[in-house]
């Protein structure tokens, strides 16, 4: 029998196993399809300057933009990170958000922005708030953090000694010192701002080999530091944007944890000496079961959920998620800058802004601001058609007075999801996840837009309103809550302890956003490893 089994090896079940010496962590495992993962590393293991034209295009054509955005973040052009499988549980889901069974969640997808939660939005959670700095500290540590001290570092401590520092591209410096140079005033109006903060490795680090870990064997990595080359937005070939894959291929070979991929989960139940967990090998078809004296579910909300749900330990069989409501502009500059096209960085999030409780909302706003990446010239070209040409010469204007923003809300002014699980005559398992959308949303919305342009003179920038997108309850994946901690279990409601201990079970341990009891509006993903590393802190100093 295992001490420790861990449900899931994405950024919560890494950082689980960051605290839990010995766990078998078990997940699903996909991975990227192997001829996309060849080509990639063939990039990867080169000077981007040595890159051709196909390479690059390659890249490119991997995602096409519209004036909706993409529909969905691939990987080097492969939906794997949102695959579902074909056997056990039947899916039907009606929201933006979407399990994932990939070797390491969707941390291979994600923007890799990271902020902590902002204590006063967790002071009514029932720990307190400062328990989660040695935590925020344990994982930035193994994780690293590109960012920089600013006024940002005022509500959100970077938790990091020596953290790196990536190159600001220009459109976003003219932004920044703009709004630096009208800091009283937009101070005032509740405004705070700063560079982002970035799980990407930003400096070289002589005592470390990077490694692919997309690719199988994974061969060193080219660059050891990110090298501008502008193409963060389809993957990064010499994987330098972190990935929770990256932590558990490191703890497998040194002993730390095990790792097993090509397992489907499907149920458990709780036993008063241990947990049996029981599933499917993806490959064979064959039942799989194991014991352990302690359960960690790190599957993702939805998956992590609807494993409870379906426990025979478990009488509910439906479940309320809470979710932070995700919406995305463009915006125009008031001032070009020039030949962004050919300028090295890199395009993930480049500025963080945030709106801080008063007139518009009682809760914190959070907003990205990403400048220049080829799709933005893409998306032009697709609108320009034929008269692309006679036009080239003013392309370099209107590119670089376009940039992108994406915000989040805080759960209170978001919709939700609603999840039920019905059993078959066959035994087999249904999910329904459907969205429930909240009118308050669009008002929030639309008052931070206004908000934005009441400032035009002191940012330099435009909200272009017409091409306003809100998305579906799920869509920004910053969901949780389903079993929100609580002091005391209410009948009638999916609660769980301050151990993650849903619904009375002793011996299974959420760790993942489900037990969130609410969701800042700020990225969800450091806060999510930090409870995570917590629970299995404590739980893992418990008696057997």
């Amino acid at each position: 029998m295992e001490n420790n089994i861990i449900i899931g090896s994405g950024a919560a079940g890494m950082a689980a196993s960051l605290a839990l010496r010995g766990a078998l962590v078990i997940d699903a495992g996909l991975r990227l399809d192997s001829s996309l993962a060849v080509r990639a590393a063939s990039l990867g293991q080169v000077a981007h300057r040595d890159w051709t034209d196909q390479d690059i295009h390659w890249l490119q054509e991997s995602m096409t933009p519209s004036s909706r955005g993409v529909e969905s973040k691939l990987y080097f052009g492969s939906d794997f990170p949102y695959r579902m499988n074909t056997t056990g549980v039947t899916w039907d889901i009606h929201s933006g958000y979407r399990p994932s069974l990939a070797f390491g969640g969707l941390s291979s997808v994600w923007g890799a922005s990271v902020l902590p939660f902002w204590h006063k939005e967790v002071m009514e959670w029932p720990i307190p708030s400062t328990s989660w700095d040695a935590h925020y500290r344990a994982v930035l540590r193994e994780t690293g953090l590109a960012g920089v001290h600013d006024s940002l570092s005022e509500i959100f401590p970077l938790y990091h000694s020596e953290p790196e520092v990536l190159a600001e591209s220009n459109q976003a410096k003219k932004i920044r010192e703009r709004m630096d140079r009208s800091r009283e005033e937009l101070t005032r109006s509740g405004f705070r701002w700063g560079r982002s903060r970035l799980m990407v490795r930003a400096r070289e680090k002589s005592d470390l080999v990077n490694r692919l870990s997309y690719q199988s064997g994974n061969p060193p990595s080219h660059a050891q530091s990110c090298v501008q080359c502008g193409m963060c937005m389809y993957g990064c070939p010499y994987d330098l944007i972190y990935s929770s894959r990256k932590s558990i291929l490191r703890l497998a070979k040194e002993g730390k944890i095990r790792y097993q991929s090509g397992f489907a989960v499907e149920g458990f139940r709780e036993w008063p000496d241990r947990v049996e967990v029981w599933g499917k090998c993806i490959e064979t078809g064959h039942n799989w079961k194991n014991n352990a004296r302690r359960l960690y579910l790190a599957a993702g909300t939805l998956s992590s959920t609807a494993l409870v749900l379906g426990s025979p330990s478990v009488p509910t069989k439906s479940a309320q998620f809470l979710d932070s409501q995700y919406f995305s502009v463009p915006l125009f500059l008031i001032g070009p800058t020039l030949k962004v096209r050919n300028e090295s960085l890199h395009t993930l999030a480049q500025l963080f802004l945030e709106i801080l409780p008063g007139s518009i909302s009682s809760r914190l706003i959070h907003l990205q601001i990403y400048t220049y990446n080829d799709m933005i010239y893409r998306l032009l070209a697709q609108k320009f058609g034929p008269f692309l040409r006679p036009i080239e010469s003013i392309m370099g204007n209107i590119e670089g007075r376009l940039v992108f923003l994406q915000g989040y809300l805080h759960s209170d002014d978001s919709g939700a999801m609603k999840m039920s699980l019905d059993f078959r005559t066959d035994g087999s398992q249904r999910v329904s996840v459907d969205a429930q959308a909240n009118p308050r949303s669009r008002q929030v919305i639309r008052s931070v837009l206004m908000k934005l342009f009441r400032h035009i003179g002191q940012t330099g920038f435009i909200p272009i309103w017409p091409m306003l997108q809100i998305g579906l309850p799920g869509r920004g994946f910053h969901s949780g809550g389903s079993f929100p901690m609580s002091l005391a279990s209410e009948d009638g409601k999916n609660t769980s302890d301050l151990l993650g201990r849903p619904l009375g079970l002793k011996r299974v341990h959420l760790v993942d956003s489900s037990t969130f009891p609410s969701i800042p509006a700020t990225t969800i993903t450091l806060a999510a490893m930090a409870n995570a590393h917590r629970i299995a802190t404590l739980a893992g100093q418990l008696k057997p």
